[in-house]
């Protein structure tokens, strides 16, 4: 006995069409991290090189 997916098994759904515009994987990806940084206290010049690369 098999189950069967109407979706094709190549068209898998692209989280980045759901993004609002302008913001792709890379910068939600350094926004995780800074957040992250942040939260524990981490390296003040680690902190400001990466929200240097946001802007």
């Amino acid at each position: 006995m098999s189950v069967y997916c109407n979706m094709p098994e190549n068209k898998m759904p692209e989280p980045e069409k759901n993004l609002p515009s302008g913001i792709d994987r890379d910068t939600l990806l350094i926004i995780a991290l800074l957040f992250l940084l942040i939260k524990d206290g981490g390296d003040m010049k680690l902190i400001l090189a990466l929200g240097y690369i946001l802007l």
